[in-house]
């Protein structure tokens, strides 16, 4: 019994040994000692100072749906974009021959969603 408790123990300790070695990289610290700095503040680009500038932001309304869209101030892509009048659309430079190819349908298919823009 007693040998089946230390490996038990053994066992166990490895697993509440299981971290990262080297968690301050996680954060973003300032070096007081830095001999370089970058060469941007909040005078030169105001978005700095809000909180768009880093992390996108999704807001959702109480109680509501979030529909498709995007957040002028996010700076990463996190959005979904709707092209569907932009590309099937009834004064679109691209060719249905183009659009069948690339979706790999039938051009009929293809003038079939153009008839509903």
């Amino acid at each position: 019994m007693c040998f089946l408790l230390r490996i038990l123990a053994v066992t166990y300790s490895h697993v509440a040994l299981a971290f990262e070695p080297k968690p301050l990289q996680n954060f973003c610290t300032r070096i007081a000692e830095a001999q370089v700095s970058p060469a941007v503040n909040v005078a030169l680009s105001p978005g700095l100072n809000t909180p768009g500038i880093s992390v996108p932001g999704i807001y959702y309304a109480p109680w509501s749906i979030n529909p498709p869209h995007t957040d002028p101030r996010a700076s990463e892509i996190l959005t979904v974009i709707t092209i569907a009048s932009a590309v099937f659309g009834s004064n679109t430079l691209i060719t249905s021959e183009v659009l069948s190819k690339v979706f790999q349908v039938d051009k009929k298919f293809v003038d079939q969603i153009q008839s509903k823009f």
